[in-house]
C-alpha cells in the first residue's frame, strides 16, 4: 500500500493517505505487533514461573500442615490461626501467600 502510494499518489491525485502519512503508521503497527509477540513470550515464561512457585507453595503448606497437626491437632484452633491458617479452617485451599509467609517468619 505504501509503495503503491509512493508510485501513484501524484498521478491519481492522492491527498489524504499519502505515503508520508501511511508509512509511519505502518511501521508503528509493525513495531507494536513485534512488541506484542515478545510480551506473549514473556507472559508464558512468567506463567510457568508462577505455576512452579504455586506448586512449591502447595507442597510446603501440605507438609507444614502435616507437621503442625501433630502439635495443634486436626481440628481448627487459635494455634492454627496464629500459624497463618485463616477463616477458621485447616484446609489447604487457604490463600497460599498468607499461610506460607506466616509459616516462614
Amino acid at each position: 500500500m505504501c509503495d503503491g502510494a509512493h508510485t501513484h499518489e501524484v498521478a491519481i491525485g492522492l491527498k489524504q493517505n499519502t505515503e508520508a502519512v501511511v508509512r509511519p503508521a505502518l511501521e508503528a503497527a509493525k513495531a507494536a505487533e513485534s512488541t506484542f509477540g515478545a510480551c506473549q513470550v514473556l507472559r508464558k515464561t512468567a506463567n510457568a514461573a508462577h505455576n512452579t512457585a504455586d506448586n512449591a507453595a502447595k507442597v510446603f503448606i501440605t507438609n507444614a500442615k502435616k507437621r503442625l497437626s501433630k502439635f495443634f491437632g486436626e481440628a481448627y484452633s487459635t494455634e492454627w490461626g496464629a500459624a497463618g491458617w485463616p477463616n477458621n479452617s485447616t484446609g489447604c485451599q487457604a490463600p497460599r501467600l498468607s499461610v506460607s509467609a506466616s509459616s516462614t517468619a
